[in-house]
């Protein structure tokens, strides 16, 4: 049985700051709690971020909310229920022309696609735009036209609109228009196709030849069930919203695209061979972004920072489920437009959810709002691979730090949740909004909980003592209880759970 081994950083003076990225303060006001993972479980992993952690690498942490300068509250999306935002359509609009037509945004650039970035942070339920009933639109008689020339009157540049001709129409009416005349015209032809059924069990819209199953765990099972990924989640849903999946597939076209995006998941720890021969194209890439986007100097990009702060995970590969495209553990998720890599998504796969740890980019493609868009690619992986597993609901984003503008952009998920830094509880976001405007740090959850004693499990903690595994309580009649002041800290910041598992090492 694989354990995981962690060295937890304790500081007997309390734990120190550090200077903060989000508020540019340069004071040591940046606190959290550390520990080197050397192994990590992907199910010790789990609850521990659902405990407020957080991985870099190898090195784990956990903001001190209540004294830091930006809390930094864990997020995350049921990704089932995912229902996409105005802005985030624009995103998938604009990436589809450049695919299929090669229309770029003039003028765009990184800062402009911070911007839209940044304008997703709007709630999605209220951005969401409701279903437009259709308008009778007249059209003039040809006795009318003939009317309206014989009453012309003469209009110079400069004027004013001309009132000979009909007021002008905004493009979202044209759509519209559109749209019902296609609509009109394909419904006499699916009319002519559709032939009545005798009974319910010959209808082939209602035909289930190989029914689909859920086992014990979860799992879908049955010959059926790569049927379900490709119609449950293509469907409208009752109130007429399209799902993610419909804004991600290109319109079919009489000409081929005028370019070509594959998408490719590649285990980097350990490091798979298309990891390996594809190292190089990685850094480039991630050096280029830093430099570009963060401003980075080039000793900050070195290869040894790349491999540390992206690459290396304590993560142990435990094998996934059936039908999945991968396994649980770390991984980089490649774009590639026209056989070049443009952007990498850092991820880890973990029983629970598809968690996100980072992207890197070509700057060049910034006008395509890299951010945004592999966001919404990884929903759409989470949300497949919930169809093989119904324990793989969420796809976690990292923190929410409601007093950086810059970091709301993350709550324009919807529907997304805020873990409670006192009941550790997932909260929905928006009543958790007005309490953040009042206080960076508060209490989410307003259900009474009742407070964590460590002691109940202090005993029970595991420990790692000269190479042998064993409860605290054994290593407290070997050693006396010196380390007490330690495992308590560590004990309580981990949970219960995962401190009866997890083996803390002392030496």
């Amino acid at each position: 049985m694989d354990r995981s081994i962690t060295e937890y950083f304790y500081e007997p003076d309390g734990v120190k700051g550090h200077s903060c990225g989000y508020c540019g303060s340069k004071e040591d006001t940046s606190i959290s709690h550390g520990m080197w993972a050397h192994r990590l479980t992907c199910e010790d992993y789990q609850d521990l971020i659902d405990r407020g952690w957080r991985r870099s690498g190898k090195y784990c942490y956990k903001p001190v909310l209540d004294r830091t300068c930006c809390p930094q509250y864990t997020i995350r999306c049921k990704a089932i229920e995912f229902r996409i935002s105005k802005s985030q359509k624009t995103v998938l609009k604009r990436m589809n022309d450049f695919l299929l037509r090669d229309k770029r945004r003039e003028g765009s650039s990184a800062e402009e696609s911070a911007k839209v970035q940044a304008t997703s942070s709007s709630s999605c339920g209220e951005s969401e735009t409701k279903p437009v009933q259709p308008t009778a639109t007249s059209v003039p008689s040809s006795e009318d036209s003939t009317a309206s020339k014989s009453t012309e009157k003469a209009v110079t540049p400069g004027s004013g609109p001309d009132p000979n001709k009909p007021p002008c129409r905004k493009a979202k009416e044209l759509r519209r228009m559109r749209k019902q005349q296609k609509l009109a015209a394909k419904a006499p032809a699916e009319a002519e196709r559709t032939e009545p059924s005798p009974d319910k069990h010959s209808n082939p819209t209602t035909a289930r030849p190989n029914p689909t199953r859920e086992d014990k765990d979860g799992r879908v099972t049955g010959k059926d069930s790569s049927s379900v990924s490709s119609t449950s989640f293509l469907e409208v849903g009752p109130d007429g919203k399209k799902p993610l999946e419909m804004f991600l597939s290109l319109a079919a076209s009489d000409k081929p695209p005028a370019h070509k995006l594959e998408m490719k998941l590649v285990r980097s720890s350990p490091p798979s061979a298309e990891f390996q021969a594809t190292f190089r194209d990685s850094y480039s890439l991630y050096r280029k972004y830093q430099m570009a986007v963060h401003h980075d100097t080039e000793d900050k990009c070195s290869e040894k920072t790349f491999r540390r702060f992206l690459c290396d995970s304590p993560l142990v590969p435990t094998k996934g489920e059936a039908g999945w495209p991968c396994d649980y553990g770390s991984y980089h998720q490649h774009y590639y437009v026209d056989g070049k890599l443009i952007m990498v998504g850092v991820v880890d796969i973990l029983p629970k959810c598809l968690s996100s740890v980072y992207v890197f980019y070509d700057p060049d493609y910034s006008f395509i709002t890299p951010g945004v868009y592999s966001a919404l690619r990884e929903l759409e992986l989470t949300r497949k691979m919930y169809l093989q597993c119904q324990t793989f609901e969420y796809y976690y984003m990292g923190y929410y730090i409601h007093s950086c503008q810059k970091m709301r952009y993350k709550g324009g998920y919807f529907p997304s949740c805020l873990l409670c830094p006192e009941s550790y509880r997932f909260v929905p976001i928006e009543p958790c909004k007005p309490k953040l405007d009042v206080s960076k740090y508060t209490r989410l959850n307003d259900a009474p909980t009742e407070p964590e004693a460590v002691e109940r499990w202090l005993n029970s903690t595991m420990v790692l003592f000269e190479q042998q595994g064993m409860p605290y309580q054994i290593f407290r009649a070997i050693c006396g209880d010196r380390q007490d002041p330690k495992v308590k800290e560590y004990a309580s910041l981990v949970g219960p759970k995962v401190a009866s598992r997890m083996l803390l090492f002392l030496g």
